[in-house]
C-alpha cells in the first residue's frame, strides 16, 4: 500500500500518506499546510507514525466505524427532509 489523500478547505491543504514497508511497518503521515496572502506560513506540520499492520487496523477501524455511521446517518437525515 502506498496511498495519498489530499483535502484542501478554508486555505488549508491537509495530506495523508500510507506506506507499507517490507519489515511488517506501515508509516502514516499527516501534514497540514497553509499560508496567508503575503505567503507567509500560517500552518506548516507534519506527524508521522509507525504501526504494523495489525496496530493500524486496530486503531483506525473503529475511527472509520464511527464515521460511516456519522455519514450514513447524515445522508439518510438529509434524505428524509427532502
Amino acid at each position: 500500500m502506498d496511498n495519498t489523500y489530499e483535502i484542501f478547505r478554508g486555505g488549508l491543504m491537509t495530506t495523508i500518506k500510507i506506506k507499507d514497508y517490507k519489515y511488517n511497518i506501515v508509516e502514516f503521515t499527516i501534514t497540514q499546510y497553509m499560508q496567508d496572502e503575503h505567503g507567509k506560513d500560517i500552518v506548516n506540520s507534519k506527524h508521522t507514525t509507525f504501526y504494523t499492520p495489525k496496530q493500524l487496523e486496530e486503531f483506525f477501524t473503529p475511527i472509520l466505524n464511527d464515521l460511516k455511521a456519522r455519514f450514513n446517518h447524515e445522508n439518510h437525515s438529509s434524505e428524509s427532509n427532502t
